[in-house]
């Protein structure tokens, strides 16, 4: 990566997102309700709560990442679907505009016993 956060030909934008754990697990239900799709609530609902923290954090960094890369574009964290893989890894598998190419963007969660981080970072194809 050079100086301009360059890589492979595009530009690296991030975006970093904190969700408590204590008050995802004492408002669950109205969390769920408000930022996942049916699928990602049948996805986090027998997991232990810090499942749902990372997933509202990394939703909450995506939507970061979505208005900088469309500065006048809105977003919402429903506008984001996310999974796990074989591994359990989370994934992204449904977001709108540039953030949603194949291969453009990545997520991570990371734990501590108090807090979920959410990281997402983009890469812009280049031109022509």
């Amino acid at each position: 990566m050079n100086a301009e956060g360059q890589r492979g030909g595009g530009q690296l934008r991030s975006a970093i997102a904190v969700a408590a754990i204590d008050e995802v697990r004492s408002d669950r239900d109205r969390i769920m309700d408000l930022h996942f799709s049916p699928e990602e609530v049948v996805e986090v609902k027998g997991r232990h709560p810090r499942t749902t923290a990372g997933f509202l954090a990394v939703k909450e960094a995506l939507c970061a990442l979505y208005r900088d890369v469309v500065p006048a574009g809105r977003c919402e964290a429903t506008d984001f679907t996310l999974s796990h893989d074989e591994q359990g890894r989370p994934v992204l598998v449904g977001a709108p505009g540039p953030i949603g190419a194949p291969r453009s963007t990545w997520i991570s969660i990371a734990h501590t016993r108090e807090l979920a981080y959410g990281l997402a970072v983009f890469q812009e194809r280049g031109r022509g």
